[in-house]
């Protein structure tokens, strides 16, 4: 009897591969149908501009800043291509039928009312999708005009 249900369990196990493979791929294909929009730092910016409408404003991005490094086996001590403005750029763009294996690293620094408003633009940032690793990295308590602030340091982490 068991030997009979061992090709229906290998065949339920595939299927349960192969959804996930599924999964995932779908998953990639939006992140870079973001990222490879006409004008990627104008798609970048308006993630962002979300994730501060989401704080009802209460979040101001300070500092923005975008890294592409590519991680091709041939090219992986290659440092980061350091790029300001949010014009993003390449290292040993692909050729040819070469499918692109660049991690991007978008990198917020800015200031925010209270925790919370810094909470709440972390979630909307990933919940977008965009970018599968998104790590509030820090947050400090500063007096600004005598009035406390939150700094705080966010990154962000996608493949191209």
């Amino acid at each position: 009897m068991q030997l009979a249900a061992e090709p229906a369990r290998k065949l339920q196990d595939s299927r349960i591969e192969i959804t996930k493979a599924l999964h995932g791929l779908k998953q990639k294909s939006e992140c870079l149908q973001a990222l490879t929009d006409r004008d990627r730092g104008t798609s970048l910016l308006g993630l962002i501009a979300n994730g501060v409408n989401a704080t009802d404003k209460t979040v101001q991005v300070q500092q923005l800043h975008v890294s592409i490094e590519n991680k091709s086996p041939e090219t992986q001590s290659v440092n980061p291509a350091q790029v300001s403005n949010a014009t993003p750029s390449r290292t040993n763009p692909p050729t040819g039928n070469q499918l692109p294996d660049n991690q991007i690293r978008l990198t917020l620094k800015g200031i925010a009312v209270e925790s919370e408003s810094i909470s709440r633009f972390v979630d909307s940032i990933q919940r977008s999708n965009v970018f599968p690793k998104v790590e509030l990295r820090s947050t400090q308590e500063r007096v600004l005009l005598d009035r406390s602030i939150q700094e705080f340091e966010l990154e962000c982490f996608g493949n191209e």
